[in-house]
């Protein structure tokens, strides 16, 4: 019995200070549309600006089925199998990292680098990696 008490009190700790963190990380954050950025400024030969709008909203049934299949085959193979981490993928690429002494290996799921885009910097921390994961989440759940 007191095996069990070992085992289930640190992880019950555990799962309520993961809960706390996700609860302090994604409390005030903005809905996602309106983090997006409104116009891009490009500029033609003579210097003179052009406005693109980046907001071009179309019904997901408009895009070509194919399309989507080959963007989550590059990006995300898992897309429709996780909730927003890909734990294996991660697994994977601390691997690497570890293996090499680099950080050139992030395993960001699609919802990962949408948090990473709207709510976050590209810095490479641990610290932003970890909320990185708690805002892809948030947005699987709230999504």
């Amino acid at each position: 019995m007191k095996k069990f008490f070992f085992f289930i009190i640190p992880f019950v700790l555990v799962l309520l200070t993961l809960y706390s963190l996700y609860i302090l990380i994604t409390k005030d954050l903005p809905d996602p549309e309106s983090k997006l950025p409104i116009t891009v400024k490009m500029f033609y030969n003579d210097g003179s600006p052009m406005y693109i709008s980046k907001n071009l909203w179309i019904d997901l049934s408009e895009v070509p089925k194919m399309f989507l299949e080959t963007l989550l085959t590059s990006e995300d193979e898992d897309f429709y199998k996780h909730f927003g981490i890909d734990i294996f993928g991660l697994m994977r690429a601390l691997i690497h990292d570890l293996v090499t002494l680099s950080f050139s290996q992030g395993g960001s799921t699609i919802t990962q680098q949408l948090a990473r885009s709207l709510y976050l910097s590209n810095e490479k921390s641990l610290i932003r990696k970890f909320k990185e994961m708690m805002i892809a989440f948030w947005l699987e759940k709230k999504r």
